[in-house]
């Protein structure tokens, strides 16, 4: 038998993605970071820390990618709600969790929860 047949026995539907390698670059973030805070009117004497701004970007390549950490930086420029009494690069990188969370809001389910609401679904829920 071949090794297709055994996929097709089971339905081994749900294939694991190889995730390509990330672009995720810290430095050229918190220079992104820096240019948008510098231009903005409300910033004041606008001093970034840019080496140690990046290493604390550095601790979120595991949890997005360049392009979300970009859209956190642009909210935080735009959302006034989302800054401190002395916004900055401090500031932004201590509220990156609530600006994350503010700019996505994920539900996460997994599979069990899923195959128990595709059940629900299909069957009913008394049918359990």
């Amino acid at each position: 038998m071949s090794p297709g047949a055994w996929g097709d026995l089971w339905d081994d539907s749900e294939k694991e993605e190889i995730v390509p390698q990330s672009s995720f670059n810290s430095m050229k973030l918190a220079e992104y970071f820096r240019k948008l805070f510098q231009a903005a009117p409300w910033s004041g004497f606008a001093v970034v820390n840019i080496r140690t701004m990046a290493g604390a970007i550095k601790h979120w390549k595991d949890k997005t990618d360049s392009a979300t950490m970009m859209s956190m930086m642009d909210l935080y420029m735009q959302d006034a709600s989302l800054r401190g009494k002395n916004p900055g690069w401090q500031d932004f990188l201590y509220r990156a969790e609530q600006i994350n969370a503010k700019l996505a809001p994920v539900v996460v389910e997994d599979k069990w929860a899923r195959y128990e609401r595709e059940w629900e679904e299909t069957n009913g829920k008394d049918s359990a």
